[in-house]
C-alpha cells in the first residue's frame, strides 16, 4: 500500500513539474524518493522466515538434480 501510495504522490509531483526545465532530473528524483520509501517497508519475521527456508529448500533441490546428473553422466 505504501508502494501505490509513493508512485501516486510522484505523479502529482511530475504533473506539476511538466513545464520546467530538467524534467528528467525530476524524474528521477522522484523515482529514487518512492523507491526509497517502499525499501523501508519491513518484513514479518515469520515471513522472512518462511523465505529463507524456500531458498534453502530450492538449493538443495538444485544440489540433489545436479549429484544426479553427475551419476548418470558416469555411468
Amino acid at each position: 500500500m505504501l508502494c501505490i501510495v509513493t508512485i501516486t504522490e510522484a505523479k502529482k509531483n511530475l504533473s506539476s513539474y511538466f513545464c520546467l526545465p530538467g524534467i528528467m532530473e525530476k524524474v528521477q528524483y522522484l523515482t529514487r524518493s518512492a523507491i526509497r520509501r517502499a525499501s523501508t517497508i519491513e518484513m514479518p519475521q515469520q515471513a522472512r522466515q518462511n523465505l529463507q527456508n524456500l531458498f534453502i529448500n530450492f538449493c538443495l533441490i538444485l544440489i540433489c538434480l545436479l549429484l544426479i546428473c553427475i551419476i548418470v553422466m558416469l555411468l
